[in-house]
């Protein structure tokens, strides 16, 4: 796993814990776990300096 995964997880665990519903819709999913992958690519500019 790298570190990126890691932040991916944490943040998809964040996403998933205050979502009402599960969602019934796979794209849903999807699209949850591509924007915790979004954060996990801001929080790894943010360790090199940037945003």
């Amino acid at each position: 796993m790298t570190l990126r995964d890691y932040f991916a997880g944490q943040a998809l665990a964040h996403i998933i814990g205050n979502l009402e519903d599960w969602p019934d819709d796979k794209s849903e999913i999807t699209a949850d776990a591509d924007v915790s992958y979004m954060y996990a690519d801001a929080m790894l500019a943010a360790r090199k300096g940037g945003a």
